[in-house]
């Protein structure tokens, strides 16, 4: 059936008895119709059964956006004929839900613009529907108009989170822009000293950067941890002595993990003053890594030790928690925290592994002694790498930072692993040798080049493509074999393998 046969189709069954078939023929009609059936529509969207109604928004919404390449306004608005914009707004207080919804869709999709369009979305921020309040914050946030301001900020603790979150987005629009804030900021200060926990924490955030951080000072004693953690986070920008007494005090009252957090982060500036509260903390999960994070910025002798008291063991506490304290005592590069890092490559848990190796490369050694412990360093990691490959991005940075790469023994080792291992070993094995190698290197990239294993290939020339972005031009070492196995692999059956040989073979000719 040709198209305009569809038409005729969708047209005659627009006036049948059926309720069902009237909808379809509306939505056909919207899809495939042109401008002159506009007024079928119009019709339809007067149908006494709520689904024709619906079906007839969604297909104005689809019959009058311009085709693509259409030729804009030049003040970027999109002309309406009148009876649909007028029908649209109507529709927007249509009784049924699924009406406005649609309603809401259409008039967004075809950017109707004006005071009265505004103030029927401002309407619908109270509907029952939560799609409805959904749709209508779309369309607000397309005006960058608040529609109801006091309805707006009420939606900061609507119970659907996508509502919430979207209503800040429109919310942050409009105070950027400015038009409202007169009624909009001591609406949201209201709320922000004084409101349910969810929307006062969001207005708290808000208003802060609007000239209100006083608000936060009552926000630290709220009863919602929420809005103390905001109020937390806020006060942190204030540096008036009084208010780093204000925060410690609250820290050494705080008892939530989620609220102690931004406390905790303000306790590493503190020296001595924070220790006893950050120690404190060790032992939770959610707020333990930030506890031996403040222990590190704090980096007196007895946060130090106590740090290595958690990376021993001696100190019972959460693997994340260790793992983030072995991360701390690596950044301080103390050469007798090597051994003590070493021996956590191996631990049964990941996080505790996961902060070792970071540790391990945070590390910045010299000195003759310090010679001693990168070997010793360097040795357990190649060693430890082929047990925990989940990490092999991790062991090449902390190699980067401590292996001599052109050493025969160090590049040996790496090329086994790049032979043995898949996957990321294998891919971080050749990143090293491919920053770092010699000439001797070339036959292993010329091997994995040619590899049945489609991941070989790609990693080989993932690799010379990542050297390439790095250095402006391929590794001096790569000749006409490795070159022209890259063009025969630009044509690879395999997408990745073709995409990462061609992104090689940019970078032969640099200039």
């Amino acid at each position: 059936m040709g198209t305009e046969h569809q038409i005729e189709f969708f047209v005659r069954e627009i006036s049948e008895a059926d309720p069902p078939r009237r909808a379809a023929a509306a939505k056909g009609l919207g899809r495939i119709g042109r401008p002159e059936h506009t007024a079928v529509l119009i019709a339809a969207a007067r149908d006494g059964d709520p689904g024709v109604r619906a079906a007839a928004a969604i297909g104005l919404g689809r019959l009058l956006v311009p085709a693509p390449g259409e030729r804009a306004p030049r003040d970027g608005r999109r002309a309406v004929a009148r009876p649909v914009h007028d029908l649209l707004i109507e529709l927007l207080a249509d009784p049924d839900a699924q009406v406005r919804r649609r309603a809401a869709l259409a008039a967004d999709r075809l950017e109707l613009t004006g005071p009265a369009v505004t103030a029927a979305f401002g309407r619908l921020l109270r509907d029952e529907e939560y799609h409805v309040r959904l749709n209508a914050l779309v369309a607000l946030e397309r005006l960058a108009e608040p529609g109801d301001v006091a309805a707006l900020v009420d939606l900061l603790d609507d119970p659907v989170l996508a509502v919430r979150n979207f209503a800040r987005v429109v919310l942050r629009k409009v105070l950027h822009l400015g038009a409202h804030n007169d009624v909009l900021l001591p609406r949201l200060s209201q709320v922000a000293a004084s409101g349910p926990g969810r929307a006062r924490a969001a207005a708290l955030s808000m208003v802060a950067h609007h000239g209100r951080a006083d608000l936060a000072e009552a926000g630290l004693t709220a009863a919602e941890p929420k809005v103390r953690r905001v109020a937390a986070s806020i006060l942190l920008r204030d540096p008036r002595p009084e208010t780093a007494d204000r925060l410690l005090a609250a820290l050494d009252v705080e008892r939530d993990p989620e609220a102690a957090i931004p406390l905790l982060v303000f306790a590493g500036r503190c020296g001595e003053r924070g220790l006893a509260a950050a120690v404190r903390w060790l032992h939770d999960h959610q707020a333990g890594p930030v506890a031996a994070l403040a222990l590190g910025r704090i980096g007196t002798p007895e946060a130090v030790r106590r740090l290595r008291a958690v990376v021993t063991g001696r100190t019972a506490v959460p693997p994340v928690v260790r793992g983030e304290a072995a991360c701390e005592l690596g950044t301080m590069s103390d050469p007798n925290d090597a051994d003590r890092l070493i021996a956590l490559l191996d631990d049964p848990n990941y996080d505790v592994r996961h902060g070792a190796v970071h540790g391990l490369a945070a590390m910045d050694l010299d000195g003759p002694r310090a010679r001693r412990q990168r070997d010793r360093i360097v040795e357990a990691l190649l060693s430890s790498w082929v047990a925990h490959p989940v990490l092999s991005w991790y062991y090449h940075q902390a190699l980067r930072r401590h292996a001599d790469i052109r050493h025969p023994e160090v590049r040996a080792r790496l090329r086994r692993l790049a032979e043995e291992s898949h996957g990321d070993g294998r891919a971080a094995a050749l990143a090293l040798l491919a920053d770092t190698g010699t000439g001797q290197d070339a036959d292993l990239f010329a091997a994995l080049l040619r590899a049945p294993d489609e991941d070989a290939r790609y990693e080989a020339a993932r690799m010379l493509a990542h050297y390439g972005r790095l250095h402006k031009t391929l590794p001096p070492w790569v000749g006409p074999e490795v070159t022209d196995r890259l063009t025969e692999l630009s044509r690879d059956n395999a997408r990745q393998v073709r995409q990462a040989a061609a992104d090689a073979l940019r970078f032969l000719d640099p200039d």
